[in-house]
């Protein structure tokens, strides 16, 4: 005998009660499957002791999501709680405020609309009084359509709070640099790290050690306590789809530029402001994943090897005495050997080694789309600061590898300089909301150091500015998305010089797209 037999007051499967069953399901699955059932439990005794336990079974919550059942709206709170707590664990990060409004505005009206439906559906008989029998009394002398005004007046409620918010045309507007940090929760940091030299991951190849001033200024952002900080070798060594699971859902913070942090290094194309590079950089756009995927870098002693071969001669013997005890077999050894010279290819250097090859990703100057020029790379003991925005290009389906199908709701800041004290500037730049007025999107600060005797010395005097004649120009997004859809516009040999060298013709359409994206609200 079915549950809905042993139970005539089950109410019935109308799509209102379905659809919120669907809700919980899917914000189930979007917390991932953990402890919800326990904490539901807890929760809900805390929330209603004098209910009996039986109430809190996993027999009631499975009747919840068959859509047998409306929960109680202390009980449903308790869902709501639990899945809530579950999904900030799981990511140790605090939600965005204004998703979570509107996940609870989503809640309510589902469950104010299957309540209101199964009332219509139940017969007087079969529905218990909502708090005594004089109301019960009451509710059978109203008129045949009082519920039904009811229902309707739900509806329109929820046209008017929650449509709005899941219409995939009605993308809405992601921050500016002068609403940090009150706007970019949830927020992780990706920062460099120190390398082993000579290597001994995959992580340690290609890339400096970052420094510890890097993050110098980082309390100044006053951050939430769950914030996390990982080192960028930690997502080198993830999956793809582990990496859509820790950076999707959230914002990014970046810190260092493309020679320390590997993650800055795969949005060069996609952020406002950015870094110029050695044109054969785009050989290398996934230079990580492709070794991985050769399956010859999986120990210390094959990286190692593969370094060996990077920095001899291309006539070496794979097979000789120097390399036979080093721990790969033969076949090994060959195959390393192999990679090692289609690597070099892709430089086009025939005996390129490890550290030519490591040059490829320092920049040589700066992308500026305000003043539409490429500065080259300061000199003299002074830096220019990067701090500028692009797309989270890990907020997409778990199983998409095309990084172009990001969602759009949230993003990346860079912070980043041609050495550590254009990092150090940078990301104390950023503790200053009110600096970003004139400059929503970021750009490049000028950077001059202090009178100093030490290298610390020479970060903490240091100062930055604005300044027109050696930095970006005050902008408004509308400006400068004006300035980019007129240059789309033209025929590709009529745009400025540095964005087709930067982008083909698909390429700055999705970068025009991601600028848009600021003005969803007629900002700026």
């Amino acid at each position: 005998m079915s549950v809905e037999e042993k139970s005539p007051a089950s109410r019935p499967k109308s799509k209102s009660v379905l659809d919120l069953a669907a809700l919980i399901k899917q914000t189930m699955i979007q917390a991932g499957v953990g402890k919800q059932f326990a904490l539901i439990l807890q929760l809900g005794r805390i929330l209603y002791p004098k209910e009996s336990s039986d109430k809190y079974k996993g027999s009631q919550l499975k009747d919840i999501l068959r859509g047998r059942k409306v929960p109680f709206l202390h009980y449903l709170l308790a869902i709501y709680l639990a899945l809530r707590i579950e999904k900030e664990n799981n990511f140790a990060q605090q939600s965005n405020p204004a998703d979570e409004i509107k996940e609870k505005q989503r809640w309510a009206i589902g469950w104010l609309i299957a309540e209101l439906e199964s009332l219509k559906n139940e017969t007087v008989k079969n529905r218990k009084p909502l708090t005594s029998s004089s109301e019960m009394k009451q509710r059978s002398r109203l008129p045949d359509n009082y519920i039904q005004e009811w229902v309707d007046a739900v509806e329109s409620l929820k046209e008017l709070i929650v449509e709005p918010a899941t219409r995939d045309n009605d993308i809405p507007s992601l921050p500016t640099l002068d609403q940090f940090p009150d706007m970019f929760s949830p927020l992780i940091i990706i920062t460099g790290t120190s390398r082993y030299s000579p290597p001994e991951s995959i992580s340690d190849l290609f890339n400096a050690s970052a420094r510890l001033t890097d993050l110098l200024f980082i309390n100044r952002l006053k951050l939430p306590l769950k914030t996390l900080v990982i080192p960028d070798s930690h997502i080198i060594n993830l999956d793809p789809r582990n990496r859509v699971r820790l950076l999707g859902e959230k914002n990014i913070l970046l810190i260092g530029g493309p020679v320390v942090n590997a993650v800055t290094r795969a949005l060069w194309k996609k952020s406002v402001f950015g870094f110029s590079f050695d044109e054969r950089r785009g050989a290398f756009n996934e230079i990580y994943d492709e070794l991985k995927r050769t399956g010859l870098l999986n120990t210390k002693k094959q990286v190692e090897l593969f370094h060996a071969f990077l920095n001899s001669s291309p006539e070496i013997d794979y097979d000789s005495d120097v390399y036979r005890d080093r721990g790969p077999t033969k076949a090994e050894r060959r195959k390393i050997y192999d990679l090692v010279m289609e690597w070099r290819g892709k430089v086009g250097i025939p005996g390129a080694n490890h550290d030519q090859i490591k040059k490829i990703f320092y920049p040589n100057g700066s992308f500026d789309p305000v003043a539409m020029n490429e500065e080259s790379a300061p000199g003299n003991g002074h830096d220019r600061a990067l701090i500028t925005l692009a797309p989270n290009i890990w907020d997409r389906g778990i199983d998409d590898i095309d990084e172009d199908n990001y969602r759009g709701r949230y993003v990346s800041v860079i912070v980043a300089g041609f050495s550590e004290l254009g990092t150090a500037l940078a990301l104390k730049s950023l503790a200053n909301p009110g600096h970003f007025k004139s400059h929503p999107l970021g750009g490049f600060l000028n950077v001059t150091p202090g009178q100093y005797s030490t290298d610390l010395e020479k970060i903490t005097q240091a100062n930055y500015e604005w300044d027109d004649n050696n930095s970006t120009p005050g902008y408004t997004v509308r400006s400068l998305y004006t300035q980019i859809k007129k240059q789309l516009s033209a025929d590709s040999g009529e745009r400025a010089y540095v964005l087709r060298r930067r982008f083909n013709d698909a390429e700055l359409s999705g970068y025009c797209e991601f600028i848009e994206r600021f003005l969803r609200d007629d900002r700026g």
